[in-house]
C-alpha cells in the first residue's frame, strides 16, 4: 500500500512528529488528498508496531488495507495500482455492492520456507541455515476483477445457514490446517471464486491455472460482516498478464451477466451428483463438502487454501433445500 510504504521509508523522521500533526505531515509526503485520515492513522499504527516491536504486520491487517483501497470508486494515484468501478448487471445488484476493474496490479511474492507432507506453516523449514534480514522475492504485474458482496445479504444468508458448517469447523480444528479467516462467509466466497474462475477462463483467454484468487472475509467482535469480497487476478513477470482479458469481462455489463448466468447453471449440476452435492466429507482432511474435480476444484496454483473450505451448495443450494444457495 502506498501509505505504508511511505511511512516505512520516512519512519525515522515521522516518529518525532507530534501525534496531532501526523496526519497532515504524512499527507504532505504522499501528495494524495483522496486518502482518508482513518487510513493514514491505521497505517501509521501498523507500521509503528512493526518497527518498534520488530514484529511483522499480521496478514489480516494487510488484507484490511487492501480491501479498503479496492473498495474505493477509483484509484488513479496509487503507485503500481489502478482501479475503477464498473456497472453491476441489474439482475445481480441485490447480491453485489461493487464490481471494480483493476487495470494495473503489482504482486510481490516472497519465498519464506517450505513444508513436506503436512500443510502446517508452523512446521515450515527455513530457507537458510542462518537468519537473514531479507527474503528472495519477485515483483509481478497483472490485472484483475474485485467483487464486493452485499453485507446485508451476506448476514441474512449466514444467520439462516450457519449451523451447516459446524462439522467443517470441527474438521479444521482436528487437522493441522488452520484458516484464521474461516467462517460460513469464507466458504461461500471461496466457492464463488472457484466457480467464477472456472467459468471466466473459458471467456477471458487465460487458463484456469494462470488465474488466482484472494478472499477478503472477516467478522467483527459483534459477529457482523466487516469484509466480504473476492479478487480474481492474473500476474506474471512479463506482459502476458496485461493483455486485458479480465478487464474486458468486468468492463462489459452484458458479458459479466452471461458469465454469472452460466456459472450458476453449471454449479447446479455435477457429473458426480447426487454423491457430490450431498457429500459433507470430501477433500483433504474432510475440509470440503460438495466440491470435486468435476465441478469446483482448481489447480493448486490458483487457490489460496489448497482446495479446501469449499461447498458448491452454498452457491447453488441443495435439491431439497434450494434456499441454501446464496444466489437462490
Amino acid at each position: 500500500m502506498k501509505v505504508v510504504n511511505c511511512i516505512q521509508k520516512n519512519y525515522s523522521i515521522l516518529k518525532n512528529v507530534e501525534e496531532d500533526k501526523l496526519v497532515f505531515t504524512i499527507r504532505q509526503v504522499i501528495h494524495d488528498q483522496n486518502i482518508t485520515d482513518d487510513e493514514i492513522m491505521r497505517s501509521w499504527r501498523a507500521v509503528k508496531i512493526s518497527m518498534e516491536q520488530k514484529r511483522k504486520r499480521s496478514e489480516l491487517s494487510v488484507y484490511e488495507d487492501e480491501y479498503s483501497i479496492l473498495s474505493k470508486d477509483e484509484n488513479e494515484n496509487e503507485d503500481n495500482f489502478s482501479s475503477y468501478t464498473a456497472t453491476i448487471p441489474q439482475k445481480y445488484r441485490p447480491y453485489f455492492e461493487q464490481i471494480a476493474v483493476v487495470d494495473r496490479l503489482t504482486v510481490t511474492q516472497a519465498f519464506t520456507g517450505f513444508t513436506r507432507i503436512t500443510r502446517n506453516e508452523a512446521n515450515s523449514v527455513a530457507i537458510s541455515q542462518y537468519p537473514k534480514p531479507w527474503l528472495p522475492a519477485v515483483e509481478l504485474t497483472g490485472e484483475g476483477i474485485f467483487i464486493r458482496f452485499n453485507k446485508d445479504k451476506i448476514a441474512e444468508w449466514r444467520n439462516a445457514h450457519s449451523s451447516r458448517y459446524k462439522r467443517m469447523k470441527k474438521a479444521m480444528d482436528d487437522s493441522e490446517f488452520i484458516n484464521e479467516s474461516f467462517s460460513e462467509t469464507y466458504v461461500m466466497l471461496h466457492t464463488f471464486a472457484h466457480l467464477f474462475i472456472r467459468e471466466i477462463s473459458n471467456v477471458c483467454g487465460y487458463s484456469a491455472a494462470s488465474i488466482r484468487e484472494k478472499i477478503y472475509s472477516e467478522l467483527g467482535d459483534k459477529n457482523e460482516v466487516k469484509m466480504c469480497g473476492v479478487l480474481i487476478y492474473v500476474s506474471s513477470s512479463d506482459s502476458d498478464s496485461s493483455l486485458g482479458g479480465l478487464i474486458s469481462v468486468a468492463d462489459n455489463e452484458d458479458v459479466f451477466e452471461r458469465i454469472m448466468d452460466s456459472m450458476l447453471e453449471r454449479a447446479s449440476w455435477c457429473s458426480g451428483d447426487p454423491l457430490c452435492i450431498s457429500a459433507t466429507k470430501q477433500g483433504y482432511k474432510n475440509l470440503n463438502y460438495a466440491a470435486c474435480h468435476d465441478c469446483t476444484l482448481l489447480p493448486e496454483t490458483s487457490c489460496e487454501s489448497f482446495n479446501c473450505f469449499l461447498d458448491r451448495a452454498s452457491i447453488a443450494g441443495l435439491p431439497d433445500n434450494p434456499d441454501l444457495g446464496f444466489f437462490n
